[in-house]
């Protein structure tokens, strides 16, 4: 990857737009950002930074405060980066959120962040939109979006933000940090850059699974144990059936053939009853097999009961069958003889009723000639009845009715020409109605548009007065809102300084507790340098006892060469070994590395303390938050007047709204009032004109519906009396001919007249049901002596048979019979039960054989990952990964280290077991090759550190490099720590990034050595104006 161009404005200190093109030093390789502190040196980094992953770590998050201070309201905030990665140009457009000016009225508003990327295609021409490319260029557009953008960096540029900045930015404060971190630290640091976050992943899959299985294998014996439960209280309740089920032949218990223990381990149930139902602690498929033999056994002794149970049964109901059929038949025979002989009584009434029925049959032929005639009376008499009516109708309107229907057929026609004649006159009359309702309508509507039109008027003529009412309030609200932007920025800095007062009473706190630490480290290693020195002392004076004890007579002094040894040195003191004073040293050096570690803990707290303290302005947090309430409240005030504008505004804007709409509906409204007066004079004029035409043709009626409702009438009446005059005419011939039908009739059928065959005529029901009676009568004598002469009922004895006896034999073969079916079907059920049970625990035992298996080689992997068992390293999986990602990055790290140090430094990983146990795995130490030993890091110099820090960041940054596919590092940045060099290590260091060019990478380095300006020519000169902002100068000098 190579960083090529950067345009940027209103970012950080820099308000106005500076261009920076990197490729200019490509021939020169190494190139110096220079200028005073604060002047903007890191800021160049930190828009590299925000341009590719929107974010800038120093500011932790709060890229608001990105826009440069000295940015004025219209002024743009934005970086521009241009780069080359995998064989195609980049450019990448992206700004902050800020606050801007509306662009619609007062205020200011938050302008969303923006960010846009496109690749250079050559020899293509894209038309560029507002901010990107001039339309002139061969930048195509290929994402448009935060969050599109964002995808698309992830796919081309293989590396995190947090590997970037060990990567390509070695960035001010970070630069020693991977070199002198605790273990912990490191091991975090390496997990973002390598991703290994996946083998804690396969950890915590690997203990999850182990519990899994563990509980498995739990549940697998719980369901064997339950199974066997169950399995022993079926066999308890097989005994109980069996008992019930006992008769003479014995009876059978379940367990005789379980008796002692099982192949496979576990206690069967034995034949005694205290036996019985007793589960084991472990029971096995043998002590299951046993008992389901014991169950099949009492179920096919319950079988053969049931069925010599049945066949008495079938014996005992085939002897009563016998018996009911005799007695059925008897009592049918008796039945029989009963009926015939009553039947037999009545022969007498049933002749005279069939006499009766013949009289009723011919009165029923005459009866609809009768029915015929008296319905003609009575139609006679209703038409004569109309008749009556009508000549009563009639009689209102004149002359004396006419006597045939032929004489009324004129006045009828007549009457129908008159009405006719009036349709159109009443056509007229409804219409004038109408016409009246509309003068009504019309003169009302007319008044009410006038009293709208009033109405409207009046309200624009208050307008003004209420515009400028409302136009004085929403300039005073709009003066009180213009402060609010200053006053969140005066919040935002009195939270900060107070967040930083909160942090320096804590650091204080702390502080406190670090010297108590430190006196107490202090105390320790003073009296565990005391120890060694008396020891060391005592185990000079001692050497002449150890010398005395080794003397053996005849044997020569190994001092003096004496055979004698007359007086050797005697004391009753314990000896000191050289054990003793090497423990003792051994305990001083780890008091004398804690002492360090105090006295680097007070150090950091009390830098910490005074940076903290700065940071709040020498106030504290009691003041700070009376400060900050105080600016709340005022900001609470030029909130609510922002609110007040916003609503003010949209008043305005309603009431204008308003009055364009009442102007409107002004000229509406008299044009309305002129449409009604004209409407009213339509309607007006043809009312009078129709009401003359209705006037002519209604003569002395009061209307022409009046003249029309009388002629109706008269027509009425006349088509009533001629209709009732002809009906009257045809029911007199249907009369006359019903009245001869009749007579001959009677005559043919034997009847004198029609009361005689009324008298003898009967009711169609009363009929059938006589007739019924008769059928009847012959069926039951004709049924009633076949059934006698039935063979089956000859022969019988007289007296009914007893059935009794019988009976009880029956019943009692049947009790028996169902007692003994109860019993089998019991213990069947029984029997599938304990059959399903036992298949269930071979299907347990079979799938638990593997699963203990299974479970104890998870468990035992489970462990060896996460750092125990077996694992002696005590190194969870993921610090075993990262160890060897640790030890590529010292190995890259030493081919330069060793070169920088003329051999002396050499990087070692550290994997032994740490303090109080804590994980091993990712400790760094230096080999100092003139002592032979290695020691800790942070007891190097603050040169030998920095070169230390420098090698070990750019063996980072190759095997990152190598991890994220071999990508091509072209850029490389380093801001500060050039100055704790003195001038032979700073030469090394130089040396060290210079031999970096090779391939055509560029450095840049960000330093206010004096030296180095003089040794690098090419420079970005960052200078600050007199207005307060800075600019970038591009400049190149002899050195």
């Amino acid at each position: 990857m190579k960083i090529t161009h950067l345009r940027l404005a209103g970012f950080g200190p820099y308000r106005d737009e500076q261009n920076v093109d990197f490729e200019q030093f490509d021939d020169d390789g190494i190139f110096l950002i220079t200028g005073k502190t604060g002047a903007g040196k890191s800021s160049i980094l930190d828009a590299i930074c925000f341009a590719l992953y929107a974010s800038v770590p120093r500011y932790d998050g709060r890229e608001s405060q990105l826009r440069s201070d000295h940015a004025g309201p219209a002024d743009p905030t934005f970086v521009e980066l241009e780069f080359s990665i995998g064989g195609s140009d980049y450019r990448l457009f992206r700004s902050p959120e800020y606050k801007r000016p509306k662009r619609r009225g007062d205020g200011f508003t938050t302008a969303a962040p923006e960010a846009r990327l496109f690749v250079r295609e050559e020899g293509v021409r894209h038309e560029g939109a507002a901010g990107e490319p001039a339309g002139d260029s061969d930048w195509r557009g290929i994402a448009a979006k935060p969050v599109d953008v964002g995808r698309y960096l992830s796919e081309i540029l293989p590396l995190r933000v947090d590997q970037f900045l060990q990567v390509i930015l070695l960035a001010q404060n970070r630069f020693q940090q991977f070199l002198l971190a605790k273990t912990d630290e490191r091991r975090a640091l390496l997990r973002t850059l390598f991703g290994t976050a996946r083998f804690e992943a396969f950890e915590k899959a690997l203990a999850d699974q182990s519990r899994a299985l563990t509980s498995q294998v739990a549940d697998a014996r719980q369901s064997i144990h339950l199974r066997a439960t169950q399995a022993a209280g079926i066999a308890r309740s097989v005994t109980e059936s069996s008992a019930v089920g006992g008769s003479a032949e014995g009876s059978s218990a379940v367990g005789s053939s379980a008796v002692g223990g099982s192949a496979e381990g576990g206690s069967a149930v034995g034949s005694a009853d205290e036996d019985r139902g007793i589960v084991p602690v472990d029971p096995g498929l043998g002590w299951f097999g046993a008992l389901l033999a014991d169950v099949e056994a009492a179920r096919d002794e319950a079988d053969r009961r049931a069925e010599v149970a049945r066949a008495a049964f079938e014996q005992a109901d085939s002897a009563h069958t016998v018996q009911l059929e005799v007695l059925r038949r008897q009592t049918k025979r008796d039945a029989a003889a009963a009926t015939l002989a009553t039947l037999l009584e009545a022969t007498p009434a049933i002749e005279g009723l069939r006499s009766r029925i013949e009289r009723a049959n011919r009165a029923a032929q005459v009866w609809p000639q009768i029915e015929a005639r008296r319905g003609a009376e009575e139609s006679l008499a209703e038409a004569l009845a109309a008749e009556a009516d009508a000549r009563e109708r009639w009689e209102p309107y004149g002359d004396e009715a006419p006597t045939t229907a032929t004489t009324l057929r004129e006045t009828v026609e007549q009457l129908v020409a008159q009405r006719g004649m009036l349709d159109g006159a009443l056509e007229d009359e409804k219409r004038l109605q109408r016409l009246q309702t509309e003068l009504a309508a019309h003169s009302a509507r007319r008044a009410a548009v006038a009293a709208d039109l009033s109405t409207v008027e009046a309200g624009l003529a208050d307008v003004p007065a209420v515009l400028s009412e409302l136009e004085e309030t929403l300039s005073t609200a709009k003066l009180e809102a213009a402060r609010l932007p200053g006053l969140r920025i005066e919040q935002g800095d009195i939270r900060d300084a107070l967040s930083a007062a909160r942090r320096a009473d804590a650091s204080g706190a702390a502080l406190t507790e670090a010297l108590l630490a430190q006196k107490a480290a202090s105390t320790a290693h003073l009296e565990a340098a005391r120890l060694v020195d008396t020891l060391l002392a005592r185990r000079l004076a001692g050497h002449a006892y150890e010398l005395a004890a080794e003397l053996a007579e005849g044997v020569p002094c190994s001092v003096c060469g004496s055979t004698e040894h007359p007086e050797p040195a005697r004391s009753d003191a314990k000896p000191v070994t050289e054990g003793d004073t090497d423990r003792a040293q051994e305990h001083r050096a780890v008091c004398q590395a804690a002492l360090a570690e105090a006295d680097e803990q007070v150090g950091a707290l009390g830098r910490a303390l005074a940076d903290e303290r700065a940071a709040a302005r020498g106030r504290t947090s009691a003041e700070l938050q009376a400060e900050l309430d105080v600016a709340g409240e005022r900001a609470a005030v030029a909130e609510r007047a922002e609110v007040q504008v916003a609503e003010l505004t949209i008043r305005r804007e309603e009431i204008l709204s308003q009055r364009e709409t009442a102007e409107m509906s002004l000229r509406t409204l008299r044009d309305e009032v002129a449409d009604a007066q004209l409407a009213f004079t339509a309607a007006e004029t043809s009312h009078a004109l129709i009401s003359l035409r209705v006037l002519e043709v209604r003569g002395g009626f009061d209307s022409v519906a009046d003249r029309a409702r009388e002629i109706e009438a008269r027509l009425a009446a006349a088509r009533a009396l001629e209709d009732a005059l002809t009906a009257t005419a045809t029911q007199l011939e249907r009369r006359s001919r019903a009245v001869a039908a009749e007579a001959r009739q009677l005559a043919e059928l034997g009847f004198a007249d029609s009361a005689a065959a009324d008298g003898a005529r009967l009711t169609p029901p009363k009929l059938s049901a006589e007739e019924l009676r008769v059928r009847n009568h012959a069926d039951g004598v004709a049924a009633a002596t076949a059934l006698l002469a039935d063979p089956d009922l000859v022969g019988l004895p007289a007296a009914p048979v007893e059935t009794s006896l019988t009976a009880e034999a029956r019943t009692a073969a049947a009790a028996s019979r169902a007692e003994f079916d109860a019993v089998r079907s019991t213990l069947a059920a029984d029997y599938r039960q304990l059959e399903g049970l036992v298949k269930e625990v071979k299907t347990l035992f079979e799938a638990s054989a593997g699963l203990i298996e299974e479970q104890a080689r998870v468990r035992e992997l489970a462990e060896l990952v996460a750092g125990g068992g077996s694992n002696t390293k005590r190194m969870r999986l993921e610090t075993y990964v990262l160890a060897a990602e640790l030890e590529q990055i010292i190995q890259a790290a030493n081919a330069r280290l060793t070169t920088m140090t003329g051999s002396r430094y050499s990087l070692e990983l550290d994997d032994s077991l740490q303090y109080r146990n804590v994980e091993a795995g990712l400790g760094l130490s230096i080999r100092d090759e003139h002592t032979g030993r290695a020691r800790p890091t942070h007891s190097l110099s603050g040169g030998e550190t920095f070169l230390a820090s420098l090698a070990l960041a750019l063996g980072l940054a190759e095997v990152v490099s190598n991890q994220t596919g071999g990508i091509s590092l072209d850029t490389l940045f380093v801001d500060e720590g050039f100055g704790t060099l003195d001038a032979e290590t700073l030469e090394i260091a130089m040396s060290t990034l210079d031999s970096l060019r090779t391939g055509g990478r560029t450095i840049g380095l960000i330093s206010h050595v004096e030296s180095m300006k003089e040794q690098i020519s090419a420079k970005l000169r960052i200078t600050v104006t007199d207005a307060g902002y800075s600019e970038i100068e591009e400049v190149r000098e002899r050195v």
